[in-house]
């Protein structure tokens, strides 16, 4: 399996957690704490991903991938991670949305 299909599939079983966690709304506290983590974790790959490609002066399309994960999936995901039951039940239903698109956009790229 190559390296696309394996990044597919990721997104894809993502995509199916946060829209569960999405709709769900009431999770358990390690839930809230596994998106914390989940946010950090992106926010470093993503971050560190851009830096790279910038000081290599390599400037694509990609890098909006990556400033779409640093500015809005990594932020949300610690959002609702560190604010736990407090967090606003709008960010709630936008990770639902966020979950269910990322997982159709992806089901429909791995399909081709």
């Amino acid at each position: 399996m190559n390296y696309s299909k394996q990044l597919y599939l990721i997104h894809i079983i993502f995509g199916i957690i946060l829209t569960y966690i999405g709709y769900k709304k009431e999770i358990s506290i390690n839930v809230y704490k596994g998106l914390l983590m989940l946010g950090i974790l992106v926010l470093l790959y993503h971050s560190y991903l851009l830096v790279k490609k910038i000081n290599n002066k390599i400037y694509s399309s990609y890098n909006m991938v990556n400033l779409l994960h640093i500015l809005i999936v990594a932020p949300l995901l610690i959002y609702i991670g560190y604010l736990q039951n407090e967090a606003n039940v709008y960010s709630l239903d936008f990770l639902f949305i966020l979950g269910a698109g990322m997982s159709i956009h992806f089901i429909s790229k791995l399909s081709k």
